[in-house]
């Protein structure tokens, strides 16, 4: 009846012209689920996927029975009809009444249709059995005067007339109930495996939602009243992964050890008690528990990942390589695995099997479907490095066109490459892609995140929303030096293992350009080389070590504007403004050749200055420069050795910094929360009520003083959370590393 067209992405649906189709398409959506109560979420998103694709191959609408018309009459054998065929049926029915009131729509207008329906059913889906989108839409067409019940009829299936008796209102569905109201019938019915089931997932929605206390309060008692072992591991599962979302290590710890012991094949419980046992620093005993969950699911291929970077940390390189081996052969059409066991190999110096595993994944691109978002972020990585980031865009495109409700992290990565391309037309597009996502409940964003700043950190420019507390490394053009005062045959080869080592940072491969410069820094300390490995660390992100590489390289030749430029730059990026202040001062004293960038450092200069004074009038004191680069420094340093663990060193550091400026409540705030964490409450609260005396409304110390008084409060030895309070100090006009 309609005529098949191309999709249209930028066609906007929510308008005049198809709002009557969407509004159909719902009502058809209340009938089923008036017609057959026990329809739920999951059912109306299968319907709408199943119509979709339909939607998208096909010329015309589909004929789907969803039950038996007799003398003008459906009627529905509740117990045999597919709830998804009858949803599509009465979204097709209503689509006909639609048309003959407002005229045809071709059958990629009405999928862009259920595209918006999708959305809504994303938005208000709470769990795999949620009616939140159904109430949400029966209350919505209830204000529009539409409104669907249920009528006694007669033995031919009409209406009973003039009837004022209607059916009685079903029994509330169980996902419907409160937590305690399923607590309550499942302790009076510890056999009914439904009623657990149901508390079950309303105990998780608890823990997505982040009510993680309010959890543990009510869980603790209950477990002892579980009937079995099953049930009582369940128990102890959530319980276990309410206590590390709030970082109580050991009390997680102690709980998920409970829930193995009592079924040994509880899978999810040994992969919740592997992150138990990192969260208190135990890496052994989470490599152990991810194998155990390894061996009850080698197909489980998000493990893999997760037992080599614990092999990692411990130092275990053969178990690691090992690991990155069973997981390429579990998935081998998985880009991630392959590039994982390329860079292992070449961590040890495999160069000749890491070439090979490089080679052969080279060669893959991610399937369209169902592909993970690591493959994607390893994908647009080996882009990068073989400079074809230009044809990105028709793939990305065509992938998230395939399944746009499984890849959903798709316009994150588009995101990246038009970053990269520089292409703001498209930065644009991806970022509004993002704005109006409306996630599933079960594969939040957060997942994606830290993949893309693992994966990508050292060649992304992304900016917000993925790294929000940290500065972004940008790309670099490169000019190495030479080195000076060697004899001329180690002359000769240092400057070739130097020019190696560029090469390798224009590869991206930067493990291979450290080892170049490291081999030429322990023959002589060549500006070149300390300047090369300044950038390596810049690159992969280990700004505080470039800081120092850099103010190293200015060292050994102060008259190098690129060296000076990068200097400020690191220094920026680790909270020294007054030290980047300097830096690029110096730079537009030795003069820049570039017109464009010499404005563009003249700009950055001001807003720094700017920054400066705006800093010295919240002190209410002025610092000399010197105090200031001091302070900065200690700062810095202090930041960077609670990051590494050394909360003595970081509690040395600060207390030195609040010496030189008493007024900076970042110091104070971060004095006390390594306070805090060594146990020394009483004088971690002091500081950080300190910091409170000076900036009332500072967050960080806030938090960590509630929750010292619940640690208080309830005696417990759970470790209190530590934060960073590392944000910099001044805005940034977007300037980058370069040489």
């Amino acid at each position: 009846m309609s005529k098949h067209k191309s999709r249209s992405s930028s066609k906007n649906y929510r308008t005049e012209e198809f709002v009557m189709f969407i509004l159909r398409a719902e009502v058809g959506i209340q009938e089923a689920a008036t017609l057959v109560p026990a329809i739920r979420d999951g059912d109306v998103t299968n319907a709408l996927n199943r119509l979709l694709r339909w939607l998208e191959t096909h010329p015309v609408l589909p004929q789907i029975p969803g039950g038996e018309v007799k003398d003008g009459t459906l009627t529905i054998d509740a117990g045999k009809v597919n709830p998804s065929d009858l949803i599509a049926a009465q979204i097709v029915n209503n689509w006909y009444l639609a048309m003959e009131e407002y005229g045809e729509r071709s059958n990629s207008d009405l999928a862009g249709c259920v595209r918006v329906i999708l959305d809504s059913v994303r938005t208000w889906t709470r769990g795999p059995k949620s009616r939140g989108y159904l109430a949400y839409a029966a209350a919505f067409l209830k204000k529009g005067g539409v409104e669907m019940k249920r009528v006694p009829s007669d033995e031919h299936g009409k209406p009973v007339a003039d009837s004022t008796a209607a059916l009685p209102e079903p029994p509330p569905a169980l996902d419907d109930l409160s937590l305690e109201d399923l607590t309550a019938r499942w302790i009076e019915q510890p056999n009914a495996e439904d009623l657990f089931d149901a508390f079950l997932h309303r105990a998780l929605y608890y823990l997505v939602s982040g009510r993680g206390e309010e959890l543990i309060a009510h869980l603790t008692p209950l477990v002892t009243q579980a009937k079995n072992d099953t049930q009582r591991a369940r128990t102890l599962w959530v319980l276990g992964r309410a206590h590390l979302q709030l970082e109580h290590g050991l009390a997680a710890v102690d709980a998920l050890r409970r829930a193995v012991n009592l079924e040994a094949r509880f899978i999810e419980a040994w992969l919740a008690l592997a992150e138990a046992y990192q969260a208190i620093g135990s890496q052994r005993a989470a490599a152990h528990a991810w194998e155990q969950a390894r061996a009850l699911d080698r197909k489980r291929v998000e493990i893999y990942p997760r037992l080599a970077a614990t092999y990692r940390a411990l130092g275990d390189v053969a178990s690691e390589i090992a690991t990155w081996e069973r997981f390429v052969a579990t998935a081998g059409r998985s880009i991630f695995a392959g590039y994982g066991l390329a860079q292992a190999y070449r961590r040890v110096k495999r160069d000749a099997d890491a070439a090979r595993e490089l080679a052969r994944v080279r060669k893959m691109e991610p399937a369209a479907r169902g592909a993970a978002p690591a493959d994607w972020a390893v994908w647009l990585r080996m882009q990068i490095e073989a400079g074809c980031i230009q044809q990105t865009a028709p793939i990305l495109e065509r992938a998230q066109r395939r399944a746009p409700e499984a890849n959903w992290f798709i316009p994150l990565i588009a995101l990246a490459a038009a970053e990269m391309r520089g292409d703001p037309n498209a930065t644009r597009v991806a970022l509004d892609e993002i704005a109006s996502q409306n996630q599933p409940w079960d594969a939040p964003r957060r997942e994606i995140e830290p993949i893309l700043r693992e994966i990508l950190a050292p060649t992304s420019r992304l900016r917000k929303p993925l790294r929000a507390d940290t500065p972004i490394e940008p790309t670099i053009e490169l000019s190495p030096r030479k080195v000076k005062s060697v004899d001329a045959r180690t002359l000769e080869r240092l400057e070739e293992i130097t020019q190696e080592g560029f090469a390798f940072i224009q590869r991206g491969d930067y493990a291979a350009a450290e080892r170049a410069f490291r081999r030429v820094l322990a023959s002589v300390e060549g500006d070149a080389a300390v300047y090369g490995l300044g950038i390596v660390c810049a690159m992969t992100n280990r700004t505080e070590e470039a800081f120092h590489r850099f103010s190293r390289a200015v060292e050994i030749c102060d008259e190098d504007t690129d060296y000076w430029f990068n200097l400020g730059m690191a220094a920026e990026h680790t909270w020294r403004v007054n030290r980047a202040l300097q830096a690029l001062e110096r730079c537009l004293e030795l003069g820049l050749k570039e017109r464009d960038l010499n404005r563009e450092v003249e700009e950055h200069i001001r807003v720094l200055r700017q920054g400066i004074a705006e800093l010295q009038k919240e002190w209410g004191r002025q610092l000399s420069r010197e105090e200031m680069i001091r302070h900065e420094d200690l700062f810095a340093r202090g930041v960077a050795a609670m990051e590494q663990g050394e909360r003595t060193r970081a509690i040395e550091l600060f207390r030195e910094a609040v010496t030189v400026n008493e007024r900076h409540h970042q110091s104070w705030g971060n004095l006390g929360a390594c306070l805090l964490q060594r146990g020394e409450l009483d004088e971690g609260e002091q500081a950080l009520c300190r910091a409170l005396a000076i900036k009332p409304d500072y967050e960080f110390a806030q938090f960590n003083l509630k929750s010292l008084a619940q640690v208080k409060a309830s005696g417990t030895a759970s470790q209190l959370p530590m934060l960073i309070s590392n944000k910099p100090t001044s805005k940034q006009p977007g300037l980058r590393f370069r040489a």
